[in-house]
């Protein structure tokens, strides 16, 4: 990771991964909400994985949105 800890014109860069095993999107949510504070970063980026998707499918009250997912993913 040494290409990631300064720009091409010198500035630092820090890179974190604060990502957890076991936790969703609703970690992510309350990481979003109070790490900015204490962190101050320029930059967040966000990965929701398939667990995420897949736990979301698996409940009752999502089967209407399944048809919505499946063409906003392409897969129709």
């Amino acid at each position: 990771m040494n290409e990631l800890d300064e720009t091409k014109d010198g500035r630092r860069v820090i890179t974190m991964n604060i990502g957890k095993s076991g936790h969703g999107i609703r970690n992510n949510i309350l990481e979003l909400k109070y790490l900015p504070d204490y962190y101050e970063p320029d930059l967040i980026v966000v990965m929701a994985g398939a667990n995420d998707v897949l736990f979301r499918l698996s409940r009752k009250d999502s089967w209407l949105d399944r048809r919505v997912l499946v063409k906003t993913l392409g897969l129709l």
